[in-house]
């Protein structure tokens, strides 16, 4: 099972997962995300436009990533992140 934790700062928004995640996984996920590439996840067109660039820091188990970009809110990041069974993916 992974936890999350999506938590507002000044350059966007970080999400903290904690439990079976591999940090490996989660850095191939968001290389996809990065740059217009293809995300594995249903990833929101809009949402996606704002991100100007995803970070992945931590340990397997406890594993950060940083989305940082303009007018980006926890809210909104958090409900996107419902729509993606981040299971199925890593």
């Amino acid at each position: 099972m992974i936890e999350k934790n999506i938590t507002q700062t000044p350059q966007g928004v970080d999400i903290r997962f904690v439990g079976d995640i591999q940090k490996n996984k989660l850095e191939a996920m968001a290389s996809g995300c990065n740059e217009g590439g293809t995300c594995s996840c249903e990833c929101n067109s809009d949402m996606k436009n704002q991100i100007k660039s995803v970070e992945v820091s931590g340990n397997d188990g406890d594993v950060t990533l940083s989305l940082t970009g303009e007018n980006l809110e926890a809210s909104k990041i958090a409900l996107a992140m419902q729509e993606c069974d981040l299971e199925k993916h890593l």
